[in-house]
C-alpha cells in the first residue's frame, strides 16, 4: 500500500509539472511574455490582470500579457514545479511562517535590491506585516496583494434603539462592557441578543501584556498571569455577564433554525450588536445591501467601525497576502514588474475600491483628508463605514502572530485548540488553560529538537540570547536606565 501511495503520489506531480509546462508555453502573440501566476480564481483577478496589462503598456510601452493558474495554487506544488523548471511566474501565500519555508526551499527570489530601486520596499508598507514579506535575514522577498486587520462592527441602529453612544475608538475592555450589559438581554418573544458576536481570547492575552514566545522561540511563555488574566475577562463576558454566546448558546441558534450558516449572516440577523471582523466583510455587506435595494427595499446595514477594545496596550492581529517571484521563472525580469505594479496607484485603488481588506501602500489610503479610503464611487447606502479613515489608522497596532523556529505554527493553533476546547467546556480555569498550552507546546518543542541535530544547534544559539534577554528582564529599572 505503501508503494502504491508514492507511486501515485509521484504520477500526480508528474502530470502537474507536464500541465504547467504546457501552459507556461502558451504566449499571446505580438506580447513580450505570459506571466503565469498562481493565485486564487477570486472573480477580482480578471480586472486586476487587466490593470496589469495598461500599466505594463504605459509604462514600458511594450504588450504584456498574464493569466491565472489557481490549480497548483498550493505550497507543495509551486515548490516541486519550481526545482523542476516549469513553475509559475508568480505565485502567491500567507503569512511569514510560508515565506520562510519558501525562502528555505530556495524558489523565491531575493528582490531587495530592485525593490529598493523601483520603489516596492518595505517602507511603502504598514511595518506590522512586514514579517509576511521581509525574511528573518531582513531581505525583502515578496510584496503584499492586500493588507489585513480587524475593527469592531457595529449596528447603529441596535445601540440608538438601546440609547446606547457608539463605541469609541480608545475604549478598555471594561467601558466596553458597561456598554454591552445594556445591549445584552432577552426579548419579549424569548430570543436573547447579544453585545458581541465573537473576539479571539488570544487577541485579548496579547492587549495584556501576554506573549506567545520568548523573543528567539526558545520557549512557549503563555502561561502568565497577565494571559490568566485575560482569558478570566473573556470568559465572564460568556458564562457571567452574558454579553457574548457560548458555543452551546450558538449551537442551540443553529438548531432553532433561521440563522445563516457563516459568521458574517449570523451578525446580519440583528441579534449580535457587534463583531471583531476585517473590511472584507464589507463585500457581503456590499451583495446584500444591492440586491434588496433591486428589489425596491430599503439598505438593510446601518454600520459602524471603531478600533476593538484593549486592556494595558493596543495590539491586534493582522497579515497579507504576498505574490512572490519564482527564482527558475524564464521571465524573472517581468515578473519583478509585476511586484512594482502592487505597488502602484492602479492597483491599490482596485484593492481599497472592493473591499479587498486594505491597499498595501499606506500612501494610497490617504486621500485629501489624509486618513481616508478613498476612490470610485461612495459606498452604498449603510455601508459608509467602509471607507472610515480607522481601518487605516489601526494598523499601527497591527502584528502577525508571535512563532517560534522549533515547532510549526499550525502545531501551536492546534494545541491552542484543544486547550481552548476544554477552557470553553468549563472543564478547566483560565490559567490551567494556558499552563496546559504552554507545557504541551514546550514538549513538543524539546522533541522536535532532540531528533534533530541541525536544530538542535539552532536551539543553543537562540537559548543564549533568550538568557541574555531574561538577565535584563531582571535587571532593576534604574540600572537598565544607567
Amino acid at each position: 500500500m505503501k508503494w502504491v501511495l508514492v507511486i501515485a503520489f509521484a504520477l500526480a506531480v508528474l502530470l502537474s509539472v507536464v500541465a504547467s509546462v504546457t501552459q507556461s508555453n502558451e504566449i499571446t502573440e505580438g506580447v513580450v511574455c505570459t506571466l503565469v501566476w498562481a493565485t486564487d480564481d477570486n472573480p477580482a483577478r480578471k480586472e486586476q490582470m487587466e490593470l496589469f496589462r495598461e500599466w505594463h503598456l504605459k509604462r514600458y510601452h511594450e504588450p504584456i500579457d498574464i493569466r491565472i493558474d489557481p490549480s497548483n495554487y498550493d505550497r507543495s506544488k509551486v515548490v516541486v514545479q519550481s526545482l523542476s523548471g516549469a513553475g509559475p511566474d508568480l505565485f502567491d501565500y500567507f503569512s511569514h511562517q510560508n515565506l520562510e519555508r519558501y525562502i528555505a526551499s530556495g524558489i523565491i527570489l531575493d528582490v531587495t535590491d530592485i525593490a529598493n530601486e523601483k520603489g516596492f520596499n518595505k517602507e511603502t508598507v504598514w511595518k506590522g506585516v512586514w514579517p509576511s514579506f521581509v525574511g528573518s535575514d531582513g531581505r525583502q522577498y515578496a510584496f503584499p496583494d492586500n493588507v489585513c486587520n480587524y475593527l469592531l462592527i457595529y449596528h447603529k441602529d441596535m445601540f440608538d434603539e438601546a440609547g446606547v453612544p457608539y463605541p469609541s475608538n480608545d475604549m478598555t475592555w471594561s467601558e466596553f462592557l458597561e456598554l454591552a450589559k445594556k445591549l445584552s438581554f432577552v426579548r419579549p418573544d424569548g430570543t436573547r441578543q447579544y453585545a458581541l458576536l465573537m473576539v479571539d481570547p488570544l487577541i485579548m492575552i496579547m492587549q495584556n501584556g501576554g506573549e506567545l514566545f520568548t523573543p528567539h522561540g526558545t520557549e512557549c511563555i503563555l502561561n502568565s498571569t497577565a494571559a490568566a488574566e485575560a482569558l478570566q475577562f473573556y470568559r465572564d463576558m460568556r458564562f457571567k455577564h452574558k454579553i457574548m454566546p457560548t458555543p452551546a448558546d450558538l449551537a442551540s441558534m443553529a438548531t432553532a433554525g433561521g440563522w445563516g450558516s457563516g459568521n458574517l449572516n449570523m451578525f446580519a440577523t440583528m441579534n449580535f450588536a457587534t463583531v471583531k471582523a476585517g473590511r472584507y466583510w464589507f463585500i457581503g455587506f456590499e451583495r446584500d445591501t444591492r440586491q434588496m435595494m433591486e428589489q425596491g427595499k430599503e439598505p438593510p446595514y446601518n454600520l459602524g467601525v471603531a478600533e476593538v477594545p484593549y486592556f494595558t496596550r493596543r495590539y491586534d492581529l493582522g497579515g497579507a497576502r504576498c505574490t512572490g517571484v519564482s527564482r527558475t521563472s524564464k521571465n524573472v525580469k517581468y515578473a519583478v514588474r509585476f511586484l512594482e505594479f502592487l505597488a502602484s496607484e492602479p492597483f491599490n485603488n482596485q484593492i481599497n475600491r472592493t473591499y479587498d481588506a486594505l491597499a498595501p501602500v499606506k500612501e494610497y489610503c490617504r486621500g485629501d483628508s489624509g486618513w481616508d479610503i478613498a476612490d470610485g464611487p461612495d459606498p452604498l447606502p449603510g455601508l459608509e463605514a467602509a471607507d472610515d479613515p480607522i481601518w487605516a489608522e489601526a494598523m499601527a497596532h497591527t502584528h502577525e502572530w508571535q512563532s517560534s523556529p522549533f515547532i510549526p505554527p499550525y502545531r501551536v493553533g492546534m494545541l491552542w485548540n484543544e486547550a481552548k476546547e476544554l477552557f470553553d467546556a468549563d472543564v478547566v480555569t483560565p490559567q490551567e488553560a494556558v499552563d496546559m498550552f504552554a507545557r504541551l507546546v514546550n514538549e513538543e518543542m524539546s522533541r522536535n529538537i532532540e531528533k534533530d541535530p541541525e536544530l538542535k544547534a539552532e536551539y543553543d544559539a537562540a537559548l543564549e540570547l533568550d538568557r541574555e534577554w531574561r538577565a535584563r528582564q531582571a535587571r532593576p529599572e534604574s540600572e537598565e536606565q544607567s
